[in-house]
């Protein structure tokens, strides 16, 4: 037997309450006929899996491009930990453009994203941003294990949200990682190529990465 649900525009497996055999000009009298079913979202790559849902209800959401189900980009997952140290950036950019109010600065521990932040300056107290950068406190933060610990130096990525482009980005000083700390850094950017070796005519010393232009 199926039953068909009205108002959510699906059918359903039904069982009764007693099963009997089919027989010409038959008249079983059946007590009940239930479905015992859950609706929800069935597919386990939505934001609302229900992994108890037995029919799906076309409910499912998903993440938009590039993004996780927290919001963040998808590069910038991390866990909460009860750990945590504060980075301020006076000016973060790209190629020297301050960046857009929806773009994200990410920290990590080598490979390990450990905090993210989108950065709109029209909400941070005199237009600065700090991210939080969470510390390694797996007994009370599980999957944290990883984290920062004391003296670690955290590198950091921006991402471009309307070029879907994660940079590499370089603080203008290092600060060693401590709980509770709290770090004032002048800038955050993705680097300016030139001449980095000081011993050719062109060099260039606002230069993060080679470009292969130096000039004996």
């Amino acid at each position: 037997f199926k039953i068909f649900d009205s108002s959510e525009c699906i059918y359903v497996d039904a069982t009764p309450s007693t099963n009997y055999s089919w027989e010409n000009f038959g008249m079983p009298i059946i007590s009940s006929l239930s479905n015992d079913y859950i609706s929800g979202c069935t597919d386990d790559s939505a934001c609302n899996y229900n992994e108890e849902a037995t029919v799906d209800d076309g409910s499912c959401s998903y993440p938009d491009e590039g993004f996780n189900c927290d919001g963040n980009p998808a590069e910038f997952t991390f866990n909460q930990s009860t750990l945590q140290a504060a980075y301020f950036f006076g000016e973060v950019t790209i190629d020297g453009n301050p960046i857009e109010s929806n773009d994200w600065v990410g920290a990590f521990n080598d490979d390990i994203c450990v905090g993210a932040k989108q950065w709109n300056t029209n909400e941070c107290g005199s237009n600065v941003c700090d991210i939080m950068v969470m510390g390694a406190d797996p007994a009370n933060s599980p999957g944290t294990g990883d984290y920062m610990q004391t003296g670690d130096i955290p590198n950091f990525k921006i991402y471009d949200t309307s070029e879907n482009i994660y940079y590499d980005a370089f603080p203008t000083q290092e600060a060693e990682w401590t709980n509770n700390g709290f770090n004032l850094i002048n800038g955050l950017t993705n680097g300016e190529s030139g001449c980095t070796d000081p011993d050719a005519c062109n060099y260039n010393p606002d230069a993060i990465e080679d470009d292969g232009s130096c000039l004996e």
